[in-house]
């Protein structure tokens, strides 16, 4: 155990204390990973107990403040000496180490920069030597460069989490140890820090770099050289970031184009995403510094709410940490066919009236509940969204009833958005437009949307 240095945030609380020199003194101490207050009172043993009991729901100096201040705290009438003592968790992944369950509970509704520090090109080797210039790599797919200002429209919109998928494959510099190219290390690190400049929780991640992570017997040791690499660099640039930033060690881990890329995957398969997964923890707690507690995020094969992706996974364990610090991240878009699908197939509208539609949506959480939720291991849904149809009241009563259900087993969610609304796709069909943002000049083209994610979780 050893005792802290307040941080600064904390200076109003403490003036406060010294105002009211009744018995009474604060400090900040650690033990075993977690944070406290501690107070040493004089205090009444009844007023110590209802004041106790109020303040262990506070997680920062201004909730604290106002429960000491609507309690009349410390008031002269009750000052007995009893020799008492309150600890009280602080709970702010700003100041020291939280557990996952209590980052999850904090994201509210998260957003996407899909399409962006994700975008690769496919193997084209035009693009993979290391003099492709930084914006040219970022704009592959259409989308702007990323500004400050785009980040802030979506924390002002209510946004509390933001995730930031990053591909490395084609971002080397071309040695054989999977060294990233300073210059993207230096942009990423920038993305992250209009986030960290507008107090979203944070998550970066190794998106689109199956070509690195195969799941294969025979591929298994290259694989995991180039995952213990990257996360080694990763780690190291980022180890001084607060616990308001996560590390997802990979994204939707498969062998594309197999029988069973959007099946669960094999046993063969299933056995290596659990090494994979145990070695990225493994890899990260070794680098030190704030990554020893960071909270973490690993998926199921090809991050699937599915019976045989949920079946074949093993949470990885964490020893250096009491407090469990690992999250399960999945990605589903249900019911496929009316928020996913691209062709003549698709399902047009959803009725949160009709089993047939909403059906689909309680299956998947009732997996993730019985397998996760119920047995104390925090979920995140790190990419939801229903592509745009021109349906928008359908989308609308979607989100809701999806962010609502979601909500109600402590799951939060976060809407993909790949910065196309509507217009031109990339992609054929209808367009794969799941953008909600315009990112051009921060405007919001369907408010209705971002409404009914902020009221589902009210």
């Amino acid at each position: 155990m050893k005792k802290m240095k307040v941080p600064a945030i904390f200076v109003t609380f403490l003036a406060m204390v010294l105002l009211f020199p009744f018995g009474f003194s604060v400090h900040a101490e650690e033990s075993d990973g977690q944070l406290s207050f501690v107070y040493h009172t004089v205090l009444s043993g009844e007023t110590l107990s209802t004041i106790a009991q109020d303040m262990m729901g506070a997680s920062s100096p201004s909730n604290i403040n106002a429960l000491l201040e609507a309690n009349n705290f410390p008031s002269p009438t009750t000052r007995v000496l009893v020799g008492s003592i309150i600890r009280v968790p602080i709970i702010d992944p700003r100041v020291g180490p939280v557990s996952a369950e209590q980052i999850v509970s904090m994201m509210g509704v998260g957003w996407n920069l899909g399409n962006t520090l994700d975008a690769h090109p496919h193997g084209n080797e035009e693009y993979m030597h290391p003099d492709v210039p930084l914006d040219v790599l970022e704009t592959l797919w259409g989308n702007p460069v990323t500004t400050l200002e785009n980040i802030t429209a979506i924390r002002e919109a209510g946004f509390n989490t933001i995730r930031i998928p990053v591909t490395w494959y084609n971002k080397l510099i071309g040695d054989d140890n999977f060294t990233v190219r300073p210059d993207w290390m230096d942009r990423v690190q920038q993305v992250v820090d209009y986030a960290v400049e507008n107090d979203f929780i944070i998550i970066i991640n190794t998106h689109h770099d199956e070509r690195l992570f195969s799941l294969l017997d025979e591929e298994m040791d290259e694989s995991l050289r180039a995952l213990v690499s990257l996360w080694e660099q990763i780690s190291e640039r980022f180890r001084d970031y607060n616990h308001m930033l996560i590390f997802e060690g990979l994204n939707e881990p498969r062998t594309i184009g197999s029988p069973n890329e959007w099946g669960g995957g094999t046993p063969e398969e299933h056995v290596n995403i659990n090494t994979l997964n145990q070695t990225f923890v493994d890899t990260v707690r070794a680098s030190g510094g704030n990554n020893v507690t960071r909270v973490l995020m690993v998926p199921t094969y090809a991050a699937a709410a599915m019976p045989l992706a949920i079946e074949g996974f093993e949470m990885p364990t964490d020893p250096v940490n009491q407090v469990e610090k690992i999250a399960v991240s999945i990605h589903t878009y249900a019911p496929y066919w009316f928020a996913l699908h691209l062709g003549d197939a698709r399902q047009m509208e959803w009725d949160p009236e009709n089993p047939d539609d909403t059906g689909p949506i309680v299956w998947h959480f009732g997996l993730l509940y019985d397998a996760f939720i119920s047995n104390g291991i925090p979920v995140v849904l790190g990419e939801m969204g229903a592509l745009n149809r021109d349906n928008l009241q359908s989308r609308v009563d979607w989100t809701y009833f999806y962010t609502r259900h979601a909500g109600s087993m402590g799951i939060p969610v976060i809407w993909w958005d790949n910065g196309r609304s509507y217009g031109v796709s990339l992609y054929p069909a209808d367009g794969d437009f799941f953008g909600i943002l315009e990112r051009s000049d921060n405007t919001f083209p369907f408010p209705e949307i971002i409404d009914a994610l902020l009221r589902a979780i009210e």
